[in-house]
């Protein structure tokens, strides 16, 4: 007999639809979790209803992906029957893979760092998330990453961390951000605090920030706008040109032209060769010339 007959027979009260299910998503050889979901299924308290069996599925196979973060990998074990304790042992241990395989270089650019500070750009939602952890900022959400997308496409994002402990809670993390469409000069930075509230630069040092640390915060903070609001005007030409380049169909203007040709509308398409050699030339002026 086989071990999905024996749990069959041993768990008479699941049925055949919800016992397939879990036999379809154990995809251990030895269906090592298949008996763990049905007797969570199976004893689940009445009127559980938010206990489902995809949210069932969906706990075992994260369990068993983060098994190298786990101390105690018994899914078995009597402590997990209470299922909510496995459902924390599960976000602990993301948290700590999180921070074992986060390296800080593919996640965000430090702009400043001192005794006192870490003024960063976050250039992934992920170094978001980790810099941003303990705030609202909606850019630093989990579940929302098209959010951090919209804002850093759309203009420059800096978090300022404290690293002495010695400011204000509202204040140990501040956001700032300004738009591409601003002057770098003496265009208003939007300030956030820790909960998301909008705020001005005097707020901030209401939270024991030092004047002095602010005004080389916000120096530093202008210089890198700058500098990437050039890379990104830059970035902007170079796709327009790629994109007109990759919306050319060559094969079509050549068959076109040599229509022309053959109607003897000379003239026309020798001046048209003209502008083509001539764009040529000015491309193979440059390092991509061709020819």
């Amino acid at each position: 007999m086989s071990k999905v007959d024996e749990l069959r027979i041993k768990y008479p009260k699941i049925t055949k639809a919800t016992l397939d299910k879990f036999v379809a998503a154990d995809y251990t050889p030895t269906k090592k979790y298949l008996e763990f979901m049905i007797k969570t299924w199976v004893n689940k308290p009445p009127l559980t209803f938010n206990l489902s069996t995809s949210i069932i599925v969906t706990v075992v196979k994260k369990f068993d992906t983060l098994l190298p973060y786990i101390e105690n990998k018994d899914i078995y074990h009597k402590d997990y029957a209470d299922f909510s304790l496995l459902i924390r042992v599960i976000e602990n241990a993301e948290t700590l893979k999180d921070e074992k395989t986060f390296i800080r270089e593919d996640h965000v650019n430090v702009l400043a760092e001192s005794d006192r500070y870490i003024l960063i750009q976050p250039v992934t939602h992920r170094g978001s998330l980790k810099y941003g952890a303990g705030t609202k900022w909606c850019t630093a959400s989990k579940n929302s990453p098209e959010v951090f997308d919209r804002y850093n496409k759309k203009g420059y994002l800096a978090y300022l961390i404290d690293k002495t402990n010695t400011v204000a809670k509202l204040g140990s993390k501040i956001a700032f951000y300004l738009e591409y469409t601003k002057c770098p000069i003496n265009g208003t930075i939007d300030i956030f605090n820790t909960i998301d509230s909008n705020i001005t630069s005097h707020t901030v040092k209401t939270y024991s920030w030092s004047e002095s640390d602010l005004f080389d915060i916000v120096t530093i903070f202008r210089y890198y706008y700058l500098k990437m609001k050039n890379i990104k005007k830059d970035k902007d030409v170079v796709d327009g040109f790629v994109d007109t380049l990759t919306r050319l169909n060559f094969e079509q203007f050549e068959k076109s032209l040599s229509n022309l040709d053959d109607v003897n509308a000379n003239n026309y398409t020798s001046k048209i060769k003209d502008k083509v050699e001539e764009f040529l030339t000015k491309l193979n002026k440059t390092n991509y010339a061709i020819r």
